[in-house]
């Protein structure tokens, strides 16, 4: 299911003030416009790339006459929801879906990082004006986004609903516990991690997945869940280098004790088998003896 972050911040942003009074329109419906664009943006223009789509179009898709729909995508732009450059485009479009297109293009990783390129190499400027010209504003930052981790580059910039997909994903593929409700605690624990540099949960989901031992391999069939993952920072750690990896020495020397048992077993049959072939040549030989003759019998006892 497609999904956006919108945090409650928006609500008193300037720049939702300024697309306010552009337009002369309540909180209300300045807010409702502004989700209907990116809900639309979701489904038919996940890159926020705006250019292959006509304003007629665009008007339509929220719901306004072309006339009107002209002067609110000008007002979108004048306040900074829309960038006219480097072209026409969503603002900040990645910092709002970028967790929810790595998941859609999990199995084409190209398509989301070339969209992560576009909007971190070229990145939308807006200084616009409130009131008249009376306040500056300069809005270079993501305005939605929880930027804990924005000075951080190299680093996903994860939100914790996107853990939670993430590894219910994963958790229903390899028989592991999926994760049913964000309490606050989970919460605070994943926000925890985020501020963590070494925090990159594709490279702990990668190597849970050859850590036999975190899927239940170990003596006792323990599995790993995410609660335990982003509980302490040494768990994931650990995870990370391969420190439960170990098990597949053990599995190999279970493994090789188990050959052994197996051979043991085979020459036990074995045995058991050619005891059972001479125990029926005795009773086959009873047999026959009882079956002769009697006066061949008595011969042969008579026979000095």
């Amino acid at each position: 299911m497609p999904w956006i972050e919108s945090h409650l911040e928006i609500q008193n942003h300037p720049k939702l003030f300024d697309l306010m009074n552009r337009l002369n329109w309540k909180k209300r419906e300045a807010i409702g416009l502004l989700h209907q664009l990116w809900w639309w943006c979701l489904a038919y223009c996940p890159d926020g790339d705006l250019t292959r789509h006509p304003k007629e179009q665009l008007a339509l898709a929220l719901e306004l006459d072309p006339v009107e729909g002209s002067n609110v995508l000008d007002a979108l732009i004048q306040s900074g929801w829309l960038d006219e450059k480097p072209y026409f485009r969503v603002h900040d479009w990645w910092s709002y879906v970028g967790q929810y297109l790595r998941i859609k293009f999990k199995n084409d990783p190209a398509k989301w990082k070339r969209i992560q390129k576009l909007y971190k190499s070229s990145p939308g400027r807006y200084k616009g004006c409130v009131s008249g010209g009376k306040t500056s504003l300069n809005h270079d930052q993501p305005t939605l986004t929880n930027q804990t981790n924005l000075n951080q580059p190299d680093q996903p910039n994860y939100s914790p609903e996107e853990i939670v997909l993430q590894w219910n994903d994963f958790a229903g593929k390899h028989g592991l516990a999926a994760m049913s409700e964000i309490s606050d605690q989970r919460r605070k624990h994943i926000l925890r991690r985020f501020k963590e540099k070494h925090f990159d949960f594709t490279k702990i989901l990668a190597a849970i997945e050859v850590s036999p031992w975190l899927l239940g391999g170990g003596p006792d069939n323990w599995r790993i869940n995410l609660d335990w993952i982003v509980s302490s920072t040494t768990n994931y750690l650990r995870i990370i280098e391969g420190q439960y990896q170990k098990n597949k020495h053990h599995r190999r020397k279970r493994d090789a004790v188990a050959i052994c048992l197996e051979g043991m077993k085979k020459e036990e049959q074995v045995r058991n088998a050619k005891d059972a072939i001479l125990e029926q040549t005795r009773v086959r030989e009873m047999i026959d003896e009882l079956e002769k003759p009697r006066g061949q019998t008595q011969l042969a006892t008579s026979d000095p």
